[in-house]
């Protein structure tokens, strides 16, 4: 039985007169990864930061599994580049916690070295390609191998050959540390390639308009995309999130 990591209950939030999210009721399983998607501008990124605990709900509760109350062990990659301009790729990963749980010199060679960065080490962000950089984002997450991971379109500014590698590389990732990963994106097709389910949103305010499993195993190639499953959902995605009057 897949047990709940985050238990979203009856959450509202407004931004001054705006209601942004509403009455949202989520369970997000243990060691899933949960793709978001939606119009855009319907809330999925302050979906995040709700539970990330950068915003505060109006109403409704958060309840958060598998933390250390001292230091909730989450980590969120904002939709930039998360990296530290004036360090190299070796100090943004040893400075990617608080100063008071710094990852040990031996996680972050072994953390460099699982995303391909060994050699970069001393490379500063600016010299390493956007490809590399978003490496050094994961790697800055995964350093303290945190329970649960918040992606904010990490791989939206990407070309699609290096997006297509990044997705191998979360998929090697994920199989090989079992986060819990809730991962917001405005590309169907990604959804549906990394998503154990798909999370569809409502227009403006934030609520689930419907959840679809996936059932493909992992790692995924591109073999899904031929699969008359894989045409099937993405047809409902695309119906789903089709605007009608009301919503225009």
């Amino acid at each position: 039985m897949n047990t709940s990591v985050v238990e979203i209950k009856e959450v509202c939030f407004s931004y001054g007169a705006e209601l942004v999210v509403d009455h949202l009721d989520v369970e997000v399983r243990s060691a899933e990864i949960l793709t978001v998607v939606g119009p855009s501008g319907c809330g999925k990124s302050t979906f995040l930061r709700l539970i990330a605990g950068l915003e505060k709900p109006k109403s409704g509760e958060i309840l958060i599994r598998q933390f250390e109350q001292e230091n909730k062990n989450l980590r969120f990659l904002f939709q930039d580049y998360d990296a530290f301009p004036w360090y190299t790729t070796w100090e943004n990963v040893k400075r990617s916690a608080s100063k008071n749980h710094y990852p040990s010199d031996e996680n972050v060679e072994a953390v460099l070295q699982r995303v391909g960065l060994w050699n970069s080490r001393d490379k500063y962000p600016g010299e390493l390609s956007g490809g590399m950089r978003k490496r050094l984002a994961l790697a800055r997450c995964l350093v303290n191998n945190p329970p649960l991971l918040l992606l904010d379109e990490p791989f939206s500014k990407l070309d699609v050959d290096t997006r297509y590698e990044m997705y191998t590389l979360l998929q090697e990732l994920w199989q090989e540390f079992h986060q819990t990963i809730i991962l917001v994106t405005h590309d169907l097709h990604e959804a549906i390639f990394l998503g154990t389910r798909i999370l569809v949103s409502t227009y403006l305010p934030f609520k689930v308009r419907k959840i679809i499993d996936i059932p493909f195993q992992y790692p995924r190639t591109d073999y899904i995309t031929v699969s008359q499953k894989y045409l099937e959902i993405m047809q409902s995605l695309r119906e789903l999130l089709r605007p009608t009057n009301e919503n225009k």
